[in-house]
């Protein structure tokens, strides 16, 4: 790792990697535990250089926020523990930005070297856009209008 500078587009390269956090991490039941939980860094806080790492919901773990540069890189301990991230195999060539439309619901993250939205799982996210009639516009308008017709006629409206 000592290679590569620490940099934003670095930092941002990283989402989509799967990362090993040992149990023991979490203390409590687990501080003890030998067994391992695989998560995946999906995002990268630039102003502050710390990341987040995700969990599958089966897994029932709690996302591990703000890891410095060193925790993520196995270079320092996280919570008395070491993690383990992915080899980095790609080169910044390789690399394909996200693309500027809203990701899809189900996704962590844009993993830019599969070029595409992912789960924290690894799979593919569902290219459904995150736009439907909760955030279009033109619905919001024409709930919030039912709503207020409803008013009018001593309805009330569950939510």
């Amino acid at each position: 790792m000592a290679t590569q500078a620490r940099t934003t587009d670095f930092g941002r390269a990283l989402c989509g990697l799967h990362a090993e956090l040992p149990y023991a991490g979490w203390g409590g039941e687990d501080a003890h535990s030998t067994q391992i939980a695989t998560g995946m860094v999906v995002k990268y806080h630039a102003r502050d250089g710390l990341f987040d790492i995700r969990f599958p919901p089966e897994l029932q773990s709690a996302d591990v926020k703000r890891l410095k540069w060193a925790q993520l890189f196995g270079e320092e301990q996280w919570c008395g523990q070491l993690i383990t991230l992915q080899p980095l195999t790609w080169t910044a060539a390789s690399l394909t930005p996200p693309p500027s439309q809203r990701p899809p619901v189900s996704a962590d993250c844009w993993d830019a070297r599969r070029a595409e939205w992912v789960r924290c799982d690894g799979s593919s996210a569902a290219s459904v856009p995150r736009r439907g009639c909760a955030t279009d516009r033109r619905c919001r308008r024409l709930r919030l209008r039912g709503r207020q017709q409803l008013d009018a006629l001593g309805g009330a409206v569950e939510q």
